[in-house]
């Protein structure tokens, strides 16, 4: 969709960039001849895609800190989420997106582990028409949260299936 008319009256006045954590930690290595979040999606209008990738496209955190104190209101995680998926539909992917990628659909999960290793809830995989969706990261990789998440959900008296191996990646982790 179109940049929306606040998208397009940055004043410049760097409050993203002096709340942003990503620039804080790593400086002017993220941007090109712009800075930040902000500063990628102009590189793209003014320099090309390719710069704004070579600049740290991928390096933005969407952690939205940005928009909360933007006096015009941007939505700069919004931008720096089309620019991504502009730039992933021209091939600009981080070889590690690309090998998350291969494993979501030769595994089923983002991490690129075996489906049989997934948590199960026991006594959760019968007939309950609610679905806990666990989700392959916490079902591979952080079991303590879905077994927690699964106690709470047997102590408040909710009954719940899990699909199991069954399950596939949502897509989050790459996204």
């Amino acid at each position: 969709s179109p940049i929306s008319w606040n998208e397009e009256r940055c004043i410049n006045c760097g409050a993203c960039l002096n709340e942003c954590p990503v620039y804080e930690l790593v400086g002017p290595v993220f941007g090109y001849k712009y800075m930040g979040g902000l500063g990628l999606v102009f590189t793209a209008f003014h320099a090309g895609l390719e710069k704004s990738f070579e600049g740290g496209l991928y390096l933005c955190t969407l952690c939205g800190r940005c928009r909360a104190v933007c006096p015009v209101e941007i939505n700069i995680p919004e931008l720096v989420e089309r620019m991504r998926a502009r730039a992933a539909s021209k091939g600009l992917i981080l070889p590690p997106h690309r090998e998350m990628a291969s494993f979501i659909l030769e595994k089923g999960n983002a991490l690129g582990l075996d489906a049989s290793q997934r948590f199960r809830a026991p006594g959760h995989d019968g007939e309950s028409p609610n679905l806990y969706y666990v989700g392959c990261v916490a079902s591979l990789r952080y079991k303590r949260v879905a077994e927690a998440a699964s106690r709470i959900l047997e102590r408040m008296g909710y009954p719940f299936r899990v699909l199991g191996e069954g399950e596939v990646c949502c897509g989050d982790p790459l996204y």
